[in-house]
């Protein structure tokens, strides 16, 4: 299989590999990874975390963008030079207040 010339991995262990690799491709494993980057690499942003706590009080699902996901959100944004951003479908408000920014 091509992954394992990637992985340069001996045959016999290719089945290690490739069970590692369906669980990497899990939501739990990414979700962990962006909540790793959200507390080590992100500082507590007051707007955002009160935009949280109103979400959380009306009771909205959490389906908001994460902070990673915002920030890269306003980078991909702030990359293209977009002056003007129209978002459809805002929950809690958090991806427009990261567009905001820009």
């Amino acid at each position: 299989m091509l992954w394992r010339i990637f992985c340069a991995c001996p045959p016999h262990r290719a089945w290690l590999v490739s069970s590692r690799l369906r669980r990497m491709a899990s939501s739990e494993v990414w979700e962990g990874v962006d909540a790793y980057f959200g507390k080590h690499l992100l500082p507590r942003d007051e707007v955002l975390a009160a935009a949280q706590e109103r979400a959380n009080a009306a009771g909205l699902p959490e389906h908001q963008v994460s902070p990673s996901q915002g920030e890269f959100l306003a980078l991909l944004a702030q990359s293209i030079g977009a002056r003007r951003c129209l978002e459809i479908g805002t929950l809690a408000g958090v991806s427009t207040i990261w567009l905001a920014r820009v």
